[in-house]
């Protein structure tokens, strides 16, 4: 399967989506490259299409089970949308704070 994503090295299209929810895109790109519909995706979480849609837009962001839910049912990468989510919750809460998320097997 072949994914598609925001180019981050395109200084234009970095600036215009500056200040966007980061979950929200990636939840967006990954559910539209493997063809999911919105309405497909939230019967699989339990969830109504519409609260998808707020993740998706940014207006509200999912819960870190949710989110790892979401990361698994799109074989996303869990630690790169946990850092997401994280850095989304810092921005909506106007802190100048960075959070490094790194995630180890357990042996």
């Amino acid at each position: 399967m072949t994914t598609e994503f925001i180019k981050w090295d395109d200084s234009e299209t970095k600036a215009s989506l500056e200040g966007l929810p980061q979950l929200g895109l990636a939840m967006q790109s990954w559910r539209k490259c493997q063809s999911i519909s919105q309405t497909d995706l939230a019967k699989r979480l339990g969830i109504s299409k519409q609260l998808l849609s707020r993740y998706e837009k940014g207006h509200q962001l999912p819960s870190l089970q949710k989110t790892l839910e979401l990361a698994q049912l799109l074989d996303a990468p869990v630690a790169l949308w946990i850092q997401y989510r994280l850095d989304d919750e810092i921005k909506a809460l106007g802190l100048d704070a960075e959070i490094s998320v790194t995630f180890k097997h357990a042996s």
